[in-house]
Formats: C-alpha cells, structure tokens, sequence
C-alpha cells in the first residue's frame, strides 16, 4: 500500500514537472 502511494507521488511529480518545464522556459522563470 505504501508503495504504491510511493509510486502515484513519484509519477504525479514526474508529470506536473513535465507539464511545467516549457511553461517556465516560455515565461523566462529560470533566467
């Protein structure tokens, strides 16, 4: 059970920084 929570956290994270990372380079945030 752990580990699946685990497991939904890390995808989540993987996907809202996928979903993020052109927003940020289009608005300059990293500049």
């Amino acid at each position: 059970m752990a580990k699946l929570c685990f497991l939904v956290v890390a995808v989540l994270s993987l996907v809202v920084d996928t979903l993020l990372l052109p927003v940020d380079m289009r608005y300059g945030r990293y500049e």
